[in-house]
């Protein structure tokens, strides 16, 4: 905290995380009792900027009479009254100029010093194991352990990882996935408190904005440590669902609360909590405290919010929230340092301190498992031990020397981690203290490094290596595996179907035929069941509402401009200030956000020039209808349809028009066939009678086109999918016959409720969000 300040008084608030590098090079040049004579022949920026630094940090501690825990071993020699005492030194591998000092001064006052090392075995047997990867080396070990406590349950087995907190997720999870639970083992490696989920959920309470982004708010909602997480779950879920649908990345409150009350959502709990908890922050928004204050409003935040909820929590848990709320009363004792603060620098404060404390359970003492790291376990018996990551990548690992302390100084004093001579030193102390640990060895590592072989480490080379079929584990199958395993497969023929009901209203346009079409239980679950998939919402503007921008903009020109003729005749500048205006009414329309606002308005301006030069080049036309909807009787289904544009053309038949922001038109095969897989257009010259063409524009960055198909065209593409059906010289009127006939057979399928997976292409199962639920494509 106080080197934090001193970075920030110094180098500014940018460099604040170079600090945790600073400490320990602060904890190195006291330990090693380096005087600033000592690297002045080194001077690079960065030791300019560590006296820097340390000058300050200093100076300030000086001040205020801090001292810090490194330096008690050299600050309390004068005041030692310890004589003629034997002190004993256990299982120390090195001892630093520090530590060297304080027994030089022990033996000065006659006392007797000794050094030894844990009476480890000898004798010991020593095997190797190679495995292809990480997941089999550890799940070898577990079935290793689980092997040994069967046959006796109080065996001391110590594992030792080289890599353990990079690992310990993935050695939990394998260990409960062989014993069933954790129950049997401890585990060294702490987490980081602020990374709990319980935790997480406070630190969130207590930074809760404005505006939310929406994974923020799905959190809360999903929360299980806040007020009225089981009570109103199912609506807090809905809610979630609800919003994602919106396609916006960002909320207020108040929308929040609107879309709760349009949807019929019981969310009071929650939303009480949010409204008083912004008053809160509202009120303390400019408000400079003390630490001690600031606690007092963060515990109440907290209450507002319900935390840590109403569910019994499990013992862990407990525990976390312990050691929070300890480490509440800490951020108290940074007073000295901060003085009076805002509440955003308050929190900053929080936040560090939670995502810097180490929270590690209290071992329990009777369990049989040990799984340590390489430091913890040097010195300890087992009666056995599995040393596991030994390959030559790994061990000895990287030299990573400290850049704010010079490196020659650093490989000169022999320092930790300093050189890979120094690495190769401590390493080989460390395995000969391992070779001894227990009776039975076991060193393993893995041969494959991202698709790339590795060698053993050099220091088990000389360990003769075995295979894991010597080891005689029992077979091992995941939970997962066993049951799928064990499966009985039942068969059953669904030759039901469920009809519409008489006063049954089913809301679909030309996509409810289309998913009749493509396949009838996607047209089932999407119409009949209002299922949904859990979309994600991207950041920016998605390519649906890019599409939503383009219609609504061109509804708005033709709405003003009307005719091919006003367009032509329109002066330049009049039909930039046209487009822009249409431009800024779509924006406006669909509440674009600021940041993004004026992006898509240059966008789409460009996209709307471009596409009116092609509107120029056409003949004489006169749109009458822009975003028309009609409602259209498909046997017993009634069909609701959205037509972008209708144009009149000069011998005054009529031609449809679909916008198309895509980068795929429909091919004219799509149209055809008793299952067509695009019947869109199909559907909305049945819809029309009056209608003597359709066509598309397709407008987007990479494309800008006018597509208008042909009877010519049309009747080579009816030929080609559904000869059966062609004949020459087919005319308009007998076309929309033909799609009429395919489109009714489809409604009336759907009315009849038939609902059969029957995907009319493993494409449209891959495209398919209701997969899970058909689960046609495990057939």
């Amino acid at each position: 905290m106080l080197w934090q300040q001193v970075i920030e008084w110094v180098l500014g608030k940018d460099f604040i995380n170079i600090a945790d590098t600073v400490i320990k090079a602060n904890e190195l040049k006291v330990n090693w009792q380096i005087d600033d004579t000592k690297w002045t022949a080194y001077e690079t920026e960065d030791i300019i900027v560590f006296k820097r630094l340390s000058k300050k940090f200093t100076e300030y501690c000086k001040k205020q009479n801090f001292i810090i825990a490194c330096q008690l071993p050299s600050l309390i020699l004068p005041y030692l009254q310890l004589h003629d005492l034997k002190i004993t030194f256990a299982d120390f591998d090195e001892y630093n100029p520090q530590l060297k000092s304080l027994i030089n001064y022990l033996k000065k006052s006659n006392n007797e010093i000794m050094h030894c090392n844990s009476n480890n075995y000898t004798g010991s047997i020593h095997k190797k194991l190679s495995f292809n990867k990480q997941h089999d080396e550890i799940t070898a070990i577990a079935n290793w352990a689980k092997k040994i406590i069967t046959s006796n349950k109080y065996k001391n087995i110590g594992i030792v990882v080289t890599n353990l907190t990079n690992l310990r997720s993935d050695i939990i999870q394998i260990f409960n996935e062989v014993f069933g639970n954790t129950e049997k083992i401890n585990i060294s490696a702490g987490v980081f408190l602020g990374s709990l989920p319980i935790i997480g959920c406070a630190l969130e309470l207590l930074s809760l904005p404005e505006i939310f982004n929406l994974p923020i708010i799905n959190k809360i909602l999903l929360s299980p440590y806040i007020i009225g997480a089981e009570s109103e779950k199912s609506d807090r879920a809905l809610l979630g669902f609800q919003l994602n649908h919106l396609d916006q990345l960002q909320f207020s409150l108040s929308t929040i609360e609107l879309l709760s009350k349009k949807h019929l959502l019981n969310i009071n709990l929650l939303m009480n909590g949010l409204q008083n908890t912004s008053k809160i922050l509202v009120q303390t928004k400019n408000k400079k405290l003390s630490n001690s204050d600031w606690i007092k409003i963060f515990i109440k935040i907290l209450k507002t919010m319900g935390w840590p909820g109403e569910k019994n929590l499990t013992d862990p848990e407990n525990k976390a929230i312990k050691r929070f709320t300890e480490l509440l009363h800490e951020f108290t004792t940074t007073s000295l340092i901060t003085g009076k603060i805002t509440y955003k620098q308050a929190l900053q404060i929080l936040y560090n301190l939670a995502g810097h404390t180490v929270f590690q359970p209290e071992s329990r003492i009777d369990v049989p498992i040990n799984i340590l790291g390489t430091l913890e376990a040097a010195g300890i018996k087992f009666d056995h031990l599995w040393v596991m990551g030994l390959d030559q990548e790994s061990w000895p690992p990287a030299p990573n020397p400290n850049p704010f302390i010079p490196i020659k100084l650093q490989k000169k004093l022999g320092m930790p981690h300093s050189s890979a001579e120094r690495e190769l030193h401590f390493c080989e102390t460390l395995i000969k203290r391992f070779k001894s640990g227990a009776k039975e060895v076991i060193f393993s590592y893995t041969k494959l490094s991202e698709d790339r072989l590795v060698e053993p480490s050099v220091l088990i080379a000389d360990i003769p290596e075995i295979s894991i079929d010597d080891l005689n584990l029992a077979p091992f199958t995941p939970r997962a595996k066993l049951i799928y395993s064990s499966k009985k497969m039942e068969s059953l023929i669904d030759d039901t179907s469920l009809a519409l009901m008489p006063n049954e209203l089913v809301h679909g346009g030309n996509r409810l035929i289309e998913s009749q079409s493509l396949c009838p239980f996607r047209a089932f679950a999407e119409f009949r069941l209002a299922a949904k998939e859990f979309k994600q919402v991207e950041p920016g503007v998605s390519k649906l509402k890019r599409g939503i921008l383009i219609h609504a903009a061109l509804e708005k020109f033709w709405q003003e401009i009307k005719t091919h003729q006003n367009l032509c005749a329109l002066a330049q500048e009049a039909l930039q200030d046209l487009i822009g205006k249409s431009a800024e009414y779509a924006l406006n329309k669909e509440n674009l956000a600021r940041p993004l606002y004026q992006l898509e308005q240059k966008c789409l301006i460009r996209l709307l020039n471009r596409w009116l030069e092609i509107e120029k080049n056409r003949p004489s036309f006169e749109v009458i209808a822009t975003e028309k909807t009609i409602q259209t009787a498909l046997g017993p289904v009634q069909i609701k349809l959205r037509i972008d544009r209708i144009d009149k053309l000069s011998d005054g038949s009529l031609l449809l028009i679909d916008y198309k922001t895509g980068k795929r038109l429909p091919a004219i095969f799509d149209w055809f066939g008793g299952r067509p897989k695009n019947p869109q257009l199909p559907l909305y010259c049945v819809a029309v009678d009056e209608a003597q063409g359709f066509a598309f524009a397709q407008i987007n960055i990479e494309s800008i086109k006018f597509k208008n198909p042909g009877l010519d065209e049309l009747a080579f593409g009816l030929k080609t999918t559904d000869e059966a059906n062609f004949r020459d010289n087919i005319n308009w009127h007998e076309l929309i016959a033909y799609w009429r006939e395919n489109l009714i057979g489809l409604a009336n399928d759907f009315a009849s409720g038939h609902a059969q997976p029957s995907p009319l292409s493993p494409q449209v199962c891959k495209q398919c969000e209701f997969g899970l639920v058909c689960r046609y494509f495990t057939k």
